[in-house]
Order: structure tokens, then sequence, then C-alpha cells
């Protein structure tokens, strides 16, 4: 928010991570808290299955957190940068999950 207007319908503080400029004219399901968005370069397979060399291509995801405005449920975003589709949309808790079974596949010798 440019902190000199704050819209009507923006009846809570926004979260400290919340670089989302709110407007007054926000549609209703656009009035959502937004983080700043972290880009992730990643090697992807085009194939659903095991993935042989030629199946990868490499491309950069976005990942960035969010809360509808009233809602008290966080969700984190994963999506690749080119396209929105396909994309993970998990509760912070959930993301929390994804992020430990990361860690422990990664330890694993």
């Amino acid at each position: 928010m440019d902190g000199t207007t704050r819209p009507t319908w923006l009846v809570e503080e926004c979260p400290s991570w919340c670089v989302r400029d709110h407007r007054e004219s926000d549609h209703p399901e656009d009035r959502y808290h937004h983080g700043e968005a972290s880009l992730v370069p990643v090697v992807l397979a085009r194939d659903r299955f095991v993935p042989a060399s030629a199946s990868l291509e490499a491309t950069d995801l976005v990942v960035c957190r969010g809360r509808h405005v009233g809602d008290a449920v966080e969700w984190v975003v994963i999506e690749p940068a080119e396209s929105p589709q396909p994309r993970l949309v998990l509760t912070r808790e959930s993301a929390g999950s994804v992020a430990r079974a990361l860690e422990e596949q990664l330890r694993k010798e």
C-alpha cells in the first residue's frame, strides 16, 4: 500500500510481509495480502514419469505468500514464471511440511 490512502474495505492492518498496493477499486476477489515473490531457477521434467535427460527443461518458479483480507489462512503459491499453470497452492502449514520433506530427501545419502 502506498501509505497515503487506505481503501475503506481494508479494515485490518497489512501483515509485515505484505507488499501489495491495495486500492479502493480492487475487486472483492482481489482483496488479499501478497508477499514479495521469490524467483527460483529449476530444472523440470516435461514427462510425468521418471525423467530422461531429453525431457528436462530449465525454467523459473515463482514462490510467494498471501492471505485474503479477513481470512486467517495463509497460503504459499508455487508456479512456473512463464505460465501460471500448473501451480501449487498450499497452506502455510502444508508448505512447511513440503519444505521439511525436501530437506529430509536432500539429507539422505
